[in-house]
């Protein structure tokens, strides 16, 4: 009993449980919302949508510029000051505006006039809701701030509001072009309310415009930026090279598979982005007992990241006639699903180095480093993906990421 008051006690349990129900509400949502979408869509269709997905997700990188990161750093270590946060949020928030303006612009003629693009061409423009949402997307403060009530709150209603507008307004083959445009209209509405929360509370004045600031904030981050934009077309590119190469269908097969194995990706996502606040406080405060964190953490981490991945190849041929997949092609699809979990269990040692470079500050080997796996991984999509379809994308994934590895250990064996 005392075991269990201890637990319940321990604001750092409180605060990921908090965080874990709204993360929970991303991971379980693939298993509502796709079924429903390929058994009215089917898949050519849901193959489409996730091109427009990636697409959108890609240019994220844009607007965000890098705020889930070195925002979240910045109001972690500042968070006992609002004048200094309100300050950079103004910056931030305005650099966003200026930002999505371009990305929106630029997009839209490609769309227009790119032959790959004009095929899916509403699908694409109607996804312009996920770049606006992501423009007012206040997470990566209540992130800094460690305020999980919110960041729940935020998951929770967005993902509830893109079911009800599926459910309700997807109802055959042709409507396939207004799911992404859910996606991002159930976005835009929470996050709207958490940008009025962190502008009132931090006394936030947008009409301070400072163009010399904005320009400033633009040039400091800008390398960081860049390494993340190939982060995006790592994560994203796989679905368009296929779509590209393979066509819609299989890129939507490509989609289920994708949306079996990246819950685990987003579950890593979201336990960097909980304990980085924390694990940057203490590496700054005594690095010594930052570094203990670090290991622990990241063992109990991979410890759960084996037990999904054993789960999820026992019961694959079950998982996959969830998403309503043809009898026809489950057992290839499960093969090829299970040979795609190797790529889980090697990007979870990715990630837990991601979390320990950031913070050392070793942002300039990171970015050489990401980038020369990135382009080698392109290169090997464009030449396997042709001949070998899915099976091509998941080999160049695994490789660069093994690459990735070996420089990470590397050059963290220097530092020591």
């Amino acid at each position: 009993m005392k075991i269990i008051q201890t637990i319940k006690n321990n604001k750092q349990f409180q605060h990921f449980s908090i965080y874990g129900i709204g993360q929970f509400f991303n991971l379980i949502l693939p298993f509502i919302a796709i079924p429903y979408i390929i058994s009215i869509c089917g898949e050519e269709n849901f193959g489409k949508i996730g091109v427009g997905l990636g697409i959108a997700f890609f240019l994220l990188v844009f607007i965000d510029y890098g705020t889930d990161i070195l925002g979240v750093k910045y109001i972690a270590i500042n968070r006992d000051d609002k004048k200094l946060i309100g300050d950079y949020y103004r910056i931030v928030f305005l650099s966003k505006i200026f930002l999505t303006l371009i990305v929106i612009f630029l997009s839209t003629l490609s769309y227009f006039f790119i032959p790959y693009f004009k095929e899916n061409q509403n699908t694409l423009l109607l996804g312009f809701t996920i770049l606006i949402s992501q423009l007012l997307n206040p997470i990566w403060v209540f992130q800094g701030l460690e305020k999980y009530n919110w960041i729940t709150l935020i998951n929770v209603s967005s993902k509830a509001l893109y079911l009800v507008f599926i459910f309700l307004f997807i109802k055959q083959a042709e409507d396939y072009v207004f799911v992404n445009f859910f996606f991002g209209l159930g976005l835009i509405i929470p996050n709207t309310i958490g940008s009025v929360k962190i502008i009132r509370y931090f006394k936030v004045n947008l009409l301070d415009f400072s163009k010399n600031d904005i320009k400033s904030y633009l040039k400091e981050d800008f390398s960081f930026c860049f390494s993340q934009l190939f982060i995006a077309l790592k994560n994203y590119s796989p679905i368009i090279v296929i779509g590209y190469f393979s066509g819609f269908k299989v890129a939507g097969y490509y989609k289920i598979i994708e949306q079996i194995i990246m819950p685990i990706r987003t579950y890593l996502q979201v336990y960097f982005r909980f304990f980085y606040p924390k694990l940057s406080y203490k590496l700054a405060l005594n690095s010594n007992q930052g570094m203990s964190f670090w290991k622990k953490i990241n063992l109990y981490n991979f410890i759960l990241i084996i037990f999904l991945i054993i789960s999820i190849y026992i019961f694959s041929q079950e998982i996959l006639k969830i998403f309503k997949v043809d009898d026809s092609v489950i057992r290839e699809l499960s093969d090829t699903l299970n040979f795609f979990l190797i790529y889980p269990l090697i990007f979870t040692i990715t990630f837990a180095l991601e979390m320990l470079y950031f913070i050392i500050g070793k942002r300039t080997n990171y970015v050489r480093y990401v980038i020369y796996t990135v382009m080698l991984n392109i290169l090997l999509m464009c030449l396997l993906t042709p001949k070998l379809e899915i099976v091509g994308v998941i080999v160049s994934l695994i490789v660069s990421e093994l690459i990735l590895i070996v420089l990470y250990l590397t050059s963290l064996k220097k530092v020591r």
